[in-house]
Protein backbone atom coordinates (compact mmCIF):
# COMPACT_ATOMS: atom_id res chain seq x y z
CA UNK A 1 0.00 0.00 0.00
CA UNK A 2 1.48 3.38 -0.94
CA UNK A 3 1.80 6.56 1.08
CA UNK A 4 -0.80 9.24 0.32
CA UNK A 5 -0.11 12.95 0.11
CA UNK A 6 -3.03 15.32 0.61
CA UNK A 7 -2.14 18.63 -1.05
CA UNK A 8 -3.92 21.73 0.27
CA UNK A 9 -6.13 23.29 -2.41
CA UNK A 10 -4.27 26.61 -2.18
CA UNK A 11 -1.16 24.95 -3.69
CA UNK A 12 -2.96 24.19 -6.93
CA UNK A 13 -5.58 26.91 -7.20
CA UNK A 14 -8.49 24.61 -6.45
CA UNK A 15 -11.58 25.09 -4.35
CA UNK A 16 -10.56 25.94 -0.79
CA UNK A 17 -10.93 22.99 1.51
CA UNK A 18 -10.66 20.42 -1.29
CA UNK A 19 -7.32 18.61 -1.32
CA UNK A 20 -5.74 16.75 -4.21
CA UNK A 21 -4.60 13.29 -3.19
CA UNK A 22 -1.53 11.68 -4.68
CA UNK A 23 -0.26 8.16 -4.06
CA UNK A 24 3.51 7.82 -3.92
CA UNK A 25 6.10 5.27 -2.88
CA UNK A 26 8.98 6.21 -0.63
CA UNK A 27 10.80 5.33 2.55
CA UNK A 28 11.09 8.90 3.84
CA UNK A 29 9.06 12.09 3.68
CA UNK A 30 11.75 13.55 1.40
CA UNK A 31 11.47 10.67 -1.09
CA UNK A 32 7.69 10.97 -1.11
CA UNK A 33 7.83 14.72 -1.77
CA UNK A 34 10.34 14.24 -4.59
CA UNK A 35 8.01 11.71 -6.20
CA UNK A 36 5.09 14.11 -5.77
CA UNK A 37 7.05 16.76 -7.71
CA UNK A 38 7.76 14.20 -10.45
CA UNK A 39 4.00 13.60 -10.73
CA UNK A 40 3.15 17.32 -10.68
CA UNK A 41 6.17 19.51 -11.52
CA UNK A 42 4.12 22.68 -11.02
CA UNK A 43 4.37 22.11 -7.24
CA UNK A 44 8.19 22.17 -7.15
CA UNK A 45 8.77 25.89 -6.61
CA UNK A 46 6.02 26.11 -4.02
CA UNK A 47 7.33 23.16 -2.01
CA UNK A 48 11.11 23.53 -2.38
CA UNK A 49 13.42 26.52 -2.44
CA UNK A 50 16.59 26.73 -4.55
CA UNK A 51 18.56 24.74 -1.94
CA UNK A 52 16.09 21.85 -1.89
CA UNK A 53 14.68 22.79 1.52
CA UNK A 54 10.98 23.32 2.19
CA UNK A 55 9.80 26.84 1.47
CA UNK A 56 8.51 28.96 4.32
CA UNK A 57 4.90 28.49 3.19
CA UNK A 58 4.93 24.67 3.48
CA UNK A 59 3.85 22.84 6.57
CA UNK A 60 3.74 19.06 6.77
CA UNK A 61 1.82 16.57 8.83
CA UNK A 62 2.06 12.81 9.02
CA UNK A 63 -1.18 11.12 9.98
CA UNK A 64 -2.40 14.57 11.14
CA UNK A 65 0.56 15.07 13.54
CA UNK A 66 2.79 18.08 12.73
CA UNK A 67 6.17 17.22 11.25
CA UNK A 68 9.00 19.13 12.90
CA UNK A 69 11.10 21.40 10.70
CA UNK A 70 14.15 19.62 9.31
CA UNK A 71 12.64 16.14 9.62
CA UNK A 72 12.29 15.32 5.93
CA UNK A 73 14.32 12.14 6.50
CA UNK A 74 11.61 10.80 8.83
CA UNK A 75 10.66 7.31 7.75
CA UNK A 76 7.15 6.64 6.52
CA UNK A 77 5.34 3.35 6.19
CA UNK A 78 2.67 1.98 3.92
CA UNK A 79 -0.66 3.59 4.63
CA UNK A 80 0.75 6.81 6.14
CA UNK A 81 -0.85 10.07 5.03
CA UNK A 82 1.33 13.13 4.53
CA UNK A 83 -0.51 16.43 4.63
CA UNK A 84 1.00 19.31 2.66
CA UNK A 85 -0.52 22.50 4.01
CA UNK A 86 -0.09 26.01 2.66
CA UNK A 87 0.86 28.42 5.43
CA UNK A 88 1.16 31.68 3.46
CA UNK A 89 -1.02 34.70 3.95
CA UNK A 90 -4.02 35.24 1.72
Amino acid sequence: MPVKINVDSRFWGGIEGKARIFEVEGKTVQECLRQLVEKDPSLKTTIFDGSGDLTAVCFLTINLAPLMVGRLEKEVKDGDVIGLVFGGGS
